[in-house]
């Protein structure tokens, strides 16, 4: 059985989270944002692919399961109906992760 972990990177760095992800012995990382880019140094999917993979871990970017443009502005709308919409929104990507994880390794 595989297990699937969550993290994000708000508030930590590039090197605390890769001590994180290998002290819990994470294989993959499946990157679910819609814009792989971040400010933050080594977040972005280029520079985060490389060091990943510099420390043994795989990357895998999911497009599909980021939050679209229009949930990424009623986030900052922030409603209680743009909530319930979220949350909705987030069953169906973890539902949906499951799977392209599911089939990421059947590779």
């Amino acid at each position: 059985m595989t297990t699937v972990y969550t993290i994000g990177y708000e508030g930590t760095d590039i090197d605390k989270m890769l001590a994180t992800l290998k002290a819990v012995g994470v294989d993959v990382l499946a990157d679910v944002r819609a814009v792989a880019l971040s400010r933050k140094k080594g977040f972005s999917k280029t520079a985060l692919r490389t060091r990943l993979e510099a420390e043994g871990i795989a990357y895998a970017h999911f497009v599909e399961l980021g939050d679209p443009k229009a949930g990424r502005g009623a986030a900052r709308a922030f409603t209680v109906s743009t909530i319930a919409v979220q949350l909705q929104q987030g069953a169906y990507a973890s539902s949906r992760l499951a799977s392209l994880v599911r089939n990421f390794f059947a590779k």
